[in-house]
């Protein structure tokens, strides 16, 4: 048994100290540090890594770097962070760790010195803690309790709080704190009050290693710690695969029929409790490793380290200004080698960086690490104001939100309801069956299936499917086609895992700033699959599908959507007119789709057996939210399309394949008005000589949208539909105000639709000044790996810019390919400023000879590149809207290069 190692330290400014208390974590096996007086301000953070990082910081009006405090606990440890106080008086940061004690919270707490504490506020810190708790810290108490040489005034009152809650005292008897000015005296205010812990069981001695005026103290409690237990693959590198199959196809027996719901789900049952006893018995066991450190002390770090300690005692002790230099010199000298070792660490990690197989692909790993957004647990705030105190209460508290956000609104009569019902009443129309689903289709199927994606609650993934044998494959089809035949589905598929990730910017104590994400099983997807490939060739017949429609469409994407906007935008500056717009934000979609109204539009739209299947799919779906191990209660879906699905985009685009289009009713001339949808992203254009007359149009057709939206109960965000006019006019025109449900939209000077900013002019300046931004910060990001120092092989940090920093500003080059050259020019400063990083040439290596050598085009030529092959696949293109996007004749009025151009077209 490992006991757990917590570390009491007042780092006294910890932003040039993060590395050595790393190093300093690791080589003593710290789990806990209680860390106080970081001296951050509010947003800045400290990386240790393996470390999760909760903060507290003192509250000021300036923002000033003072006080605050930090637990950093070991990301395998299962823990939970809890409140924080944030005051000018205290500041604690708490986090519960489970133990084999049971929960036991840590508390780093800090007492400002030059504030009054009375004995009820520590009073109520310590009861609010629990049972079982230790808070440690920098009190700023000093009493003979704890081993003090006199009593103040605040020792005196936290000592009556301790003796009216009970609390226990952990100190080491001597000394922690020893001014730097020599007539002060050392005092004893860095200790631990704890509570629920057996006495024989906790120890706490000091160490003389960090550098501070506070000494580090490290508590060792002898109990065991619960680890996190990562999702487990059933196949693995470990696995034997022959032994896999084997073992299955001795589990699979063919002989059975399937012919009712129950039998149904029973073979489901059995296939994956099949699946799993055969990757049980051929997987070999893997030893848990937790978190490594690479940099390991040398025996000269080491003796060093020793002579630091002994210098820094005999200082301390004599107060003498030559001990003193003495220190000073061992621990500059410590701090330089220690540089050295951490230099040479990472020049030997780059230098063995490659994106090949045999080095692992240690590369991509790297970058997509370093890529990732910090994810920091919080606990959220549940409906009735407090916060959830440990994974169950967070998970329900989510699963709370989502149960209400997957229920429809209630915006259609009582009239339109019952017709919808009615609907669904009469009867079906004969109809020949679903064609069955044959072996060699699930075996493409699953060969196309990507690897690394993760898998349902059943946690079969994708590589357990690529090793299935012949016999599960037919056991598989017998279950596919019998979901066919009853029109069942069965219900361990129709449930979710949903993982909840924090938008960057939005509060993290509130539900609605998490994006759920749903995890579905495997085998479920896969079926889906196969169903999508038949609906998709029912639409394409049957032209179910509006041609506006781009979203999740074969041969469809979204830059032949965005160069329908502009070049109609473009169309209406060459007429001398005034193009006005419209964006719709549609409010939750796909979460608030109402199932009775998508199966009565199924009904319709498809013949009778899918009608049957997608009803069961649709039906009775449920999902838990995940934290970490811990599971919400089951919960209803009773609106929406599946997240995570194949279907779900389908349903969702056959559900709103009626969207009203704009006719003579709105507008004058609706030849002259534009509807692009893409899924749930509407932009409606209209354009005409009068800004008013536009303005009038799009009001009438959002008239019609809100009635259609209120029949199918959808619903439309005003707040986030926006309504700006395009125009080359010099001087903003004064449009009449559009409204939708009362609110008047928003006119700003540009949009921003599928990634790409649209701006009045359509000159794409402000497009372009985003994407060099982003540009920049990934590579900032990345900058471990492409500055001029970096050791890593030149064809490595080649990679990483072309496959990491240059899609973000190549996204949509076909488009923004017509602004002006003084506005593109700013991507290529930024890949000349990359390539120097990379090469670290001298200055006056030209710029031509760097893309030579690095076999590396510039935008000009990408633009040259990309809008050929964006050409050739227009004239192939099966859309009769995207082979409409080749200009039949040039603009004529406009000077400025346009689309004929780009396309190579005279």
């Amino acid at each position: 048994m490992n006991p757990l190692k917590i570390l009491i330290w007042n780092a006294n400014g910890i932003s040039r100290k993060a590395k050595d208390v790393e190093l300093f974590a690791h080589n003593k096996k710290v789990d806990i540090l209680l860390v106080t007086e970081l001296r951050l301000k509010r947003g800045e953070t400290v990386k240790i890594y393996g470390y999760a990082y909760y903060p507290a910081y003192r509250p000021s009006l300036n923002n000033n770097s003072v006080g605050g405090v930090a637990v950093f606990v070991r990301t395998t440890l299962r823990h939970f962070p809890q409140r924080v106080i944030e005051t000018r008086h205290i500041q604690l940061s708490s986090v519960k760790v489970a133990t084999g004690l049971g929960d036991l919270q840590f508390s780093a707490i800090y007492c400002s010195p030059s504030t009054r504490i009375e004995e009820r506020h520590f009073t109520d810190i310590i009861r609010a803690c629990g049972q079982r708790y230790l808070v440690g810290g920098d009190w700023n108490a000093r009493h003979w309790l704890w081993g003090d040489t006199c009593n103040s005034p605040r020792g005196r009152e936290l000592a009556e709080a301790l003796s009216v809650t009970g609390a226990k005292i952990l100190a080491t008897g001597s000394p922690t704190r020893y001014p730097y000015v020599p007539s002060h005296t050392p005092s004893c205010i860095d200790f631990a009050v704890y509570h629920g812990i057996p006495d024989h069981l906790a120890t706490i001695t000091q160490s003389w290693d960090l550098d501070s005026d506070h000494l580090p103290l490290i508590i060792s409690i002898e109990t065991d710690s619960t680890h996190v237990n990562p999702s487990p693959r059933l196949v693995t590198k470990h696995t034997d695969l022959l032994a896999f199959s084997r073992q299955l196809e001795s589990l699979i027996s063919l002989n059975t029929t399937l012919n009712s719901g129950e039998e149904i789900e029973m073979a489901v049952d059995n296939l994956t409790e099949s699946i799993h006893r055969a990757a049980a018995v051929s997987t070999s066991p893997v030893p848990r490793i937790g978190t490594t450190y690479g940099i390991v002390l040398t025996r000269e770090a080491r003796e060093l380290l020793t002579q630091k300690r002994r210098l820094r005692r005999r200082a301390i002790r004599s107060q003498d200004p030559w001990d003193r230099l003495l220190w000073n010199r061992a621990a500059k000298q410590l701090r330089n080698v220690l540089r050295e070792l951490r230099s040479n660490f990472f020049e030997q990690k780059l230098a063995s960086m490659d994106y090949t197989v045999d080095a692992g692909y240690s590369l991509w790993k790297c970058t997509k690490s370093l890529k990732r957004q910090p994810f920091r647990q919080v606990p959220i705030r549940c409906p009735g104001g407090e916060l959830a105190k440990n994974e169950e209460e967070q998970a329900n508290c989510f699963a709370n939100h989502l149960e209400t956000r997957f229920t429809h609104f209630q915006f259609a009569t009582t009239e339109q309801y019952q017709e919808t019902l009615d609907s669904l009443e009469t009867p079906l129309q004969m109809s020949l069956p679903i064609k069955p689903i044959r072996v060699e289709e699930i075996v493409e199927a699953i060969k196309s299936l990507p690897l690394k994606k993760s898998p349902g609650i059943d946690n079969v993934c994708n590589a357990t499917l690529k090793a299935l044998p012949v016999r599960a494959i037919l056991y598989l089809a017998l279950i596919y086609n019998a979901i066919l035949r009853v029109q069942f589905f069965p219900k361990q598929w129709k449930m979710a895992a949903i993982l909840m990730i924090h938008k960057p910017g939005k509060p993290e104590e509130s539900p609605e700033s998490y994006r759920p994400i749903s995890l579905l099983s495997s085998l479920s997807k896969l079926w889906e699959r196969l169903i999508a490939n038949r609906l998709n060739d029912i639409m394409t017949e049957r032209r179910i599908l509006p041609d506006h429609q781009f979203g999740f469409r074969q041969g469809h994407s979204t830059v032949e959507q965005v160069h329908r906007l502009t070049k109609h935008i473009l169309q209406a500056f060459d007429d001398k007119e005034y193009c006005n717009a419209v964006f719709i934000d549609m409010q939750q979609a796909f979460d608030r789709v109402w199932h009775d109204g998508l199966i009565s539009k199924v009904k319709k739209l498809f013949p009778a057996p899918y009608y049957g299947v997608l009803k069961s799919y649709l039906e009775d779906r449920r999902f838990m939210v995940r934290v970490r191990n811990s599971y919400s209660i089951p919960r209803v879906m009773r609106a929406g399309v599946p997240q995570g699905s194949v279907l779900g985009p389908l349903l969702y685009s056959v559900f709103t394949a009626d969207l009203p289009c704009p006719n003579a009713y709105h507008m004058a001339d609706p030849r002259k008005a534009l509807l692009a949808t893409y899924a749930d992203d509407i932009a409606l254009l209209y354009s005409s000589n009068c800004c008013n007359e536009a303005a009038r149009g799009l009001q009438e057709y959002l008239t019609t949208l809100a009635a259609w939206c209120k029949r199918w109960i959808l619903k439309v965000n005003p707040q986030k539909t926006i309504n700006p006019c395009f125009t080359l006019k010099t001087l903003s025109p004064v449009t009449a105000p559009i409204e939708l449900e009362g609110v008047i939209l928003d006119q700003p000077s540009q949009a921003k639709y599928l990634g790409i900013t649209l701006d009045k002019r359509l000159t794409f300046g402000p497009h372009l000044k985003a994407t060099t931004r982003r540009c920049y910060q990934r590579m900032q990001q990345l900058r471990w790996l492409l500055n001029r120092k970096s050791t890593m092989t030149l064809r490595a940090k080649r990679a990483v810019y072309v496959h990491c920093v240059a899609p973000i500003w190549l996204y949509g080059i076909q488009i923004w390919g017509i602004a002006a050259k003084s506005n593109y020019n700013r991507i290529q400063v930024l890949q000349n400023r990359a390539m120097r990083a990379i090469t670290d040439c001298p200055y006056y290596v030209r710029g031509t000879t760097l893309h030579r050598d690095l076999n590396l085009h510039t935008v000009e030529e990408q633009i040259s590149r990309h809008t050929s092959r964006y050409s050739d696949r227009l004239r192939r293109h099966h859309s009769i809207l995207a082979r409409r996007l080749l200009p039949a004749r040039p603009l004529r009025r406009l000077k400025r290069k346009g689309f004929a151009k780009t396309l190579g077209q005279p």
